[in-house]
């Protein structure tokens, strides 16, 4: 769903149409915001997504908002130091040197989803090249 889609379906962020609790919109209107547009995107998009087991993944998508969510080349990030800048800082940057990710699965998927992050360019090069931990 673009922007614009997302818009004329839903109205702008601040009308009374977006659902609320204590004023705090939820939902895909909320979700949109959150993940920058990602929300239903059918093409193959890079992202980053956390789950209820505190897992940190990065993989490739046709889906944000499926649930199981589907990746492939799904990798996750087994130890990040702090010169990351945590979870936000595997979408802005990618992992470095000092990361420890796992090798990459063709296909998994994932449940208990927690968030869903879009990934820069520069990090999404970075999880393709990162070494695989212990290899």
């Amino acid at each position: 769903m673009t922007k614009e889609d997302f818009f004329e379906k839903h109205g702008t962020f601040q009308m009374r149409t977006a659902k609320q609790i204590n004023g705090i919109p939820y939902g895909d209107e909320a979700l949109y915001i959150m993940v920058g547009g990602l929300v239903g995107k059918q093409e193959i998009t890079e992202i980053l997504i956390s789950n209820d087991g505190r897992g940190v993944i990065f993989g490739y998508t046709k889906d944000t908002s499926a649930d199981p969510i589907k990746l492939t080349n799904a990798r996750m990030c087994l130890y990040w130091p702090s010169s990351i800048g945590g979870v936000f800082g595997l979408g802005e940057i990618g992992p470095n040197d000092d990361t420890k990710v796992s090798a990459p699965l063709d296909k998994a998927k994932f449940n208990g989803v927690t968030c869903v992050f879009g990934v820069t360019d520069k990090a999404e090069q970075a999880w393709n090249n990162a070494p695989v931990q212990g290899r």
